[in-house]
């Protein structure tokens, strides 16, 4: 069985998605993610570091959905250390951002993620975050493009996200705080931040950071929403979109072929062959939840993939997504076995 290059079969990547569901609990009221605190502390660093710099993308991540309309699956998201060739514009030397966002509008944006299990500072941006900030700012300059930051502290707590934007135009700034999203979905495109005339492009020094790179995070005041996103590079995906095509089409299928078999009527969902497996969500001992990871033979239409739903809902016994091919589920109610098929179609179909 011949794995695409860097591949991740499919034990790995479940062990690895257990591992952070493990350590990071979501089963509070209120749903904030919080630390296992006793547990993580006690787990080696790359563990630690493992579970930090996950987070961390999945919450910049989360802020370009928020922040710029980015949807998985529907627009393209890229690692600045493996864009394809014909993106010699980024250059690989230096410091550069993490990610790098196709828009559905056109363009692109870079996001920045920093994830750590510590508190988040009393008055942001820290000076650490000053440091990253300005370092980054020299690659935009160098590039003339856009970039947002997400600095996220999680701890045993809470966890709390210091956001930070910068712009090329001045302009109205949405909030991703605001829940808002059909107005913002729906606006024209508008841009902030300091224009890149200007002679000073440094923080920390000269004017506010807050008039470039609001530094945001739960505990500050609500800012102005706007209805538009922001302006981004206008470059348009071209190759980027093949490239990562590629690379996501020969993931799915590595993971569907090293997934173990579904036999008899428990091998299909929604019209589709299933491979995969149910497991105990916790790997510190037996709680009676589970997780799931299951690869389907093939995807959805647009059309098809409205029909089923991700909601947030913390009282529902099974809270189950799909993205492409990849189908995952985490059971909220304790029981001796996890549940069947069946059900986790109907925690996957929105109710008509």
């Amino acid at each position: 069985m011949a794995s695409a290059k860097g591949a991740t079969g499919y034990w790995a990547r479940q062990h690895e998605l257990r591992l952070i569901l493990c350590l990071v609990n979501d089963q509070s009221p209120d749903g904030a993610l919080r630390l296992r605190g006793h547990e993580f502390k006690a787990s080696s660093g790359h563990i630690r570091r493992l579970i930090s710099e996950s987070v961390g993308l999945g919450l910049l991540t989360s802020s370009a959905c928020e922040l710029y309309g980015w949807r998985p699956r529907q627009s393209i998201v890229a690692n600045f250390d493996v864009l394809p060739v014909g993106f010699q514009k980024y250059k690989k030397a230096g410091v550069r951002p993490d990610l790098l966002y196709a828009l559905p509008g056109g363009g692109y944006v870079a996001g920045e993620a920093r994830g750590q299990s510590s508190k988040a500072c009393v008055s942001p941006p820290s000076k650490a975050q000053l440091k990253r900030l300005n370092k980054l700012l020299t690659w935009s300059d160098r590039h003339q493009h856009p970039f947002f930051m997400s600095w996220s502290h999680l701890t045993a707590k809470r966890t709390v996200v210091d956001f930070f934007d910068y712009r090329l135009h001045e302009g109205e700034r949405h909030d991703p705080r605001d829940r808002s999203r059909d107005e913002l979905l729906t606006g024209t495109p508008t841009a902030t931040g300091p224009g890149p005339d200007q002679s000073d492009s440094s923080f920390g020094g000269g004017k506010p950071p807050d008039e470039g790179m609001p530094g945001l995070s739960p505990s500050a005041g609500p800012r102005r929403a706007s209805r538009g996103r922001p302006q981004a590079d206008p470059v348009q995906p071209g190759l980027l979109g093949q490239h990562s095509s590629r690379r996501i089409l020969e993931g799915e299928a590595y993971l569907f072929e090293t997934a173990p078999a579904m036999t008899g009527d428990r091998g299909h969902l929604l019209d589709r062959q299933l491979r995969g497996a149910w497991t105990h969500l916790d790997l510190l001992g037996p709680t009676g939840t589970y997780f799931f990871l299951g690869v389907l033979d093939r995807g959805f239409t647009e059309t098809e993939a409205a029909q089923l739903s991700r909601p947030l809902d913390l009282g529902r016994e099974i809270e189950a997504g799909v993205s492409g091919r990849l189908v995952a589920a985490v059971t909220h109610t304790a029981s001796a076995s996890p549940p069947p098929l069946s059900r986790l179609e109907e925690a996957l179909v929105m109710p008509s």
